[in-house]
């Protein structure tokens, strides 16, 4: 710094040719312990144009071991280094603006300098951004403009950037909700070290291998009893959520009921996967019982009607109660 020369404390600063020279030299000073003697460097190479140089520089008066450590003078020179197009000077500027760390906290002044990042092919600011502009951050919730920045830090390596567009393809948020390429994007972010990514393509290929439940499904519930039908284990996939909505998809199942009993009088549980689209049940599945039990609750269930949209899974306890809860616990599940 202009104000640290280095004959203050006894060291003598060297000459330097130009802001790559004097940035280097400053390095070098840096990691040789010489903290005045880095800081007028670096300050010369920023004061001649040097991202790189104000950055280093923010990073020393940050991380305070070598120089006296200032939160708002680093907040201050990463914009510098971030308006002379240096991307590291962008992400940490936006972080302290979000996080208030040296100055006011501003989230929607992070939002400019992790876009800003971005454009200069900082992956981790693009994933940023994406979260800023997912979350409704500093701005308004745009989930569709959160996947561009999304797939951008993906396409260019970020694990993160990749987990996330599989939260966004197994949520249906931003994008069309599709398993399948969920689960390619939480495969690429385990490829790449993020155990998250791992567990959530885990958990798709086993809800695959069961042949039941809806992996991603925004509306799950134990236990639902309904008009005295009561199903178990419901997953679904829906336009609309949260309890009144299971409650009206349970009670469009228990207006078949009496057909659904007649599969089984003594008691029966048997796993059916549906999906529903203009009041119409479509593409029923039946498992987990006897064949003429599975096939009769397939025709019954194949007349539900609901004004839901989505795909749904669960267990139908049909017939007498004693013999349908025996038969539940039999159930692989």
């Amino acid at each position: 710094m202009t104000d640290v020369p280095g004959d203050a404390s006894g060291e003598i600063v060297p000459e330097c040719s130009d802001k790559d020279d004097c940035n280097n030299r400053g390095v070098f000073a840096a990691m040789a312990g010489q903290g005045p003697v880095a800081a007028a460097l670096l300050q010369k190479a920023c004061d001649m144009g040097s991202g790189s140089g104000c950055s280093n520089l923010a990073n020393l008066i940050a991380r305070g071991q070598l120089l006296e450590r200032d939160l708002g003078k680093a907040a201050g020179l990463d914009v510098k280094a971030c308006d002379l197009g240096e991307p590291k000077g962008c992400v940490n500027a936006a972080l302290a603006y979000f996080e208030g760390t040296g100055v006011g906290a501003d989230p929607a002044r992070a939002r400019e300098l992790f876009s800003r990042g971005c454009d200069l092919g900082h992956l981790e600011s693009c994933k940023n951004i994406g979260v800023l502009h997912w979350e409704g951050k500093g701005g308004p919730q745009d989930h569709a403009k959160a996947v561009t920045f999304f797939k951008k830090a993906c396409d260019g390596g970020d694990a993160s950037g990749c987990f996330n567009m599989g939260v966004a393809h197994y949520k249906g948020l931003g994008v069309a909700k599709d398993d399948r390429k969920a689960r390619e994007y939480f495969d690429t972010a385990c490829a790449k070290g993020d155990k998250g990514g791992c567990d959530l393509r885990d958990e798709l290929d086993e809800g695959a291998s069961k042949g039941g439940g809806v992996p991603g499904a925004n509306l799950t519930v134990g236990s639902m009893t309904a008009d005295g039908m009561t199903v178990k284990d419901l997953e679904c996939a829906l336009g609309s959520m949260g309890f009144m909505a299971a409650l009206q998809l349970v009670g469009s199942i228990a207006a078949n009921k009496k057909a659904l009993d007649r599969c089984a009088p003594k008691g029966d549980a048997v796993r059916v996967t549906w999906e529903m689209a203009g009041g119409k049940t479509k593409n029923v599945e039946a498992s987990g019982a006897k064949p003429n039990v599975a096939r009769c609750v397939k025709r019954a269930a194949g007349k539900i009607s609901s004004p839901l949209s989505g795909k749904c899974s669960a267990v139908f306890l049909v017939g007498k109660e004693v013999g349908a809860n025996a038969a539940y616990e039999k159930l692989g599940r």
